[in-house]
């Protein structure tokens, strides 16, 4: 029990705290519940009471404030079940333990300062000291009771251990995983850590590895930590022997490590280990710079086709009588768009290609950097989707195509590019019995649609090796076909078959798809001037 300034009396017991009031023993309930602390000791000291528990280290009180703190073993002391308590006249405090003794320097907040453990290096070959009274105060000694028999201390003799641990960092695990770092170069003949280690930009994810070695007391070395530049302060010190970052930026970086000993005496010079993380390709000045091109060609062909889009609808909403003037327009539209955009997006696919070259491509695909050649190859194949595309929007809006031959024609042209050599492709129409029946840029466009991406859907289709282009003229309207043979596991998109009628109907036309086993071929055919 504990006499309190105010004359109260608290008493510790397995249940928690209680006082004394009018000859009732109550709980103490100042602060909060500590019924769910075994209590053993009590002190006063200053504004404060300091409590030790069985298994949670020791309470410290503030009776102004009302505030608590707790000491544990993270905080250096050799055990949490606290046996005794007690004061000096100097102000620490001595803490005995199942363990062993303990002695705690306080600032002038009452915070650790500095804590001590007492080992035999020090003389003190006491095991588990008594439960309570077992630490005495006698003149300037201090005897400690122990289940092997009675220790006394003399503090005038104390002598603190000067010379800080040994530190250096042991090894670097990559993702919490041990990492044979000779495959990065040269490495450390005593540690596995490699010289001047450069890590991509996904390999961020860190442990460092480290050891204070101090032979008087290694159970007691500290440690804090810090890396440069990513900590702005040393880590609080602590037992662990590792330090683990995520998810660290691209940079250079320095480790340091400083170690302490049980008297507090720490290195003034820090264990150090340097390493960098490069960025990721697409951070790079090149890269960006590439893309920007790119996005602005990209972003001027959407830009110009909207403004010509516009010009010409408007163009094309004139009377009957302005109608030379404008196929004349639209012809002189056809050729500037070729000159001015066409040519440049042209230049952009030749450069992606040159570049593939410059990375490292070889004449079956591979490369020597494979981070980079896959973005590559997507501003190839983009810029080359962006061209074809500006090829066909060129091609519909020159009015010499607006016929039923020049539309079979460029058809025609684009699957014999797509199909040969990897499949036959028969095309038996006769253009001269063909009659030029006037088809329109509109229809033209959506018709082209249609078929590149049936051609495409074809071409892909490794079981496919036969396939046959028609067209039929008929007095009212005439129909565009292609048969091909495939497997049935082999088939249409649904939503490429929905958006292929949808553009059928939008020109007054219809779409009839006929999907066969893989005994009978697929067909399918576009009827203009017809609803199906």
């Amino acid at each position: 029990f504990l006499e309190t300034d105010n004359s109260n009396v608290l008493i510790t017991s397995p249940s928690g705290l209680f006082q004394i009031v009018d000859n009732n023993i109550v709980p103490f309930h100042l602060y909060e519940d500590l019924s769910n602390y075994k209590l053993h000791s009590l002190q006063l000291h200053g504004d404060f009471i300091w409590v030790g528990t069985w298994g949670s280290g020791i309470i410290r009180m503030n009776t102004k404030t009302k505030s608590i703190l707790t000491i544990t073993e993270k905080d250096g002391l050799d055990s949490d079940l606290i046996q005794s308590l007690r004061f000096d006249k100097e102000g620490y405090l001595w803490v005995g333990t199942t363990l062993g003794l303990n002695k705690i320097e306080l600032d002038s907040a009452s915070n650790i300062k500095k804590l001590k453990r007492y080992t035999p290096n020090d003389g003190f070959f006491g095991r588990s000291i008594s439960t309570e009274p077992s630490i005495y105060m006698h003149e300037d000694n201090i005897w400690v009771g122990t289940l092997n028999g009675a220790y006394r201390y003399a503090p005038i003799n104390d002598e603190s251990n000067q010379l800080p641990p040994t530190t250096q960092i042991t090894s670097l695990d990559l993702f919490n995983t041990t990492f044979d770092w000779t495959s990065r170069g040269a490495v450390n003949s005593w540690f596995n850590l490699p010289f001047d280690l450069s890590l991509k930009h996904n390999e961020n994810h860190l442990t460092f590895n480290f050891i204070g070695l101090d032979y008087s007391d290694p159970a007691s070395v500290q440690y804090q930590v810090k890396l440069d530049p990513f900590d702005k302060e040393w880590s609080p010190p602590s037992k662990n022997t590792f330090a683990t970052y995520t998810n660290l930026p691209p940079g250079d970086y320095t480790f340091k490590v400083l170690t302490g000993n049980s008297d507090g005496v720490w290195n003034t010079i820090p264990a150090e280990y340097s390493l960098s993380i490069t960025p990721p390709f697409w951070n790079k000045a090149w890269f960006i710079f590439l893309t920007a091109i790119s996005t602005t060609g990209i972003l001027a062909f959407l830009w110009i086709g909207y403004r010509t889009r516009l010009d010409l609808q408007k163009k094309l909403s004139i009377t009957a009588a302005e109608e030379l003037a404008v196929m004349e327009t639209r012809k002189k539209m056809a050729m500037e768009f070729q000159h001015e955009i066409g040519n440049k997006l042209a230049g952009i696919l030749v450069s992606s290609n040159v570049l593939q070259k410059l990375l490292g491509v070889t004449g079956n695909g591979a490369a020597t950097n494979g981070d980079v050649v896959p973005f590559a190859r997507r501003i190839q194949s983009n810029s080359k989707e962006i061209f074809e595309n500006i090829q066909d929007f060129i091609w519909t809006i020159d009015p010499q195509n607006d016929n039923l031959i020049e539309l079979y024609t460029h058809i025609k042209e684009y699957a014999e590019k797509k199909f040969q050599p990897s499949l036959e492709f028969v095309s038996a129409v006769d253009l001269m019995t063909l009659d030029p029946e006037p088809t329109g840029s509109d229809l033209n466009r959506q018709v082209v649609w249609i078929f590149k991406k049936l051609v495409i859907f074809i071409s892909s289709d490794p079981n496919c090796y036969y396939a046959c282009l028609d067209v039929v003229q008929l007095p009212s309207n005439f129909e565009i076909s292609v048969v091909w043979n495939t497997s049935e596991h082999s088939k249409l998109q649904e939503t490429i078959v929905m958006e292929m009628k949808q553009r059928a109907r939008k020109v007054k036309g219809g779409l009839l798809l006929h999907n066969h086993s893989n005994k009978m071929p697929n067909h399918v055919r576009f009827v203009s001037n017809q609803k199906i």
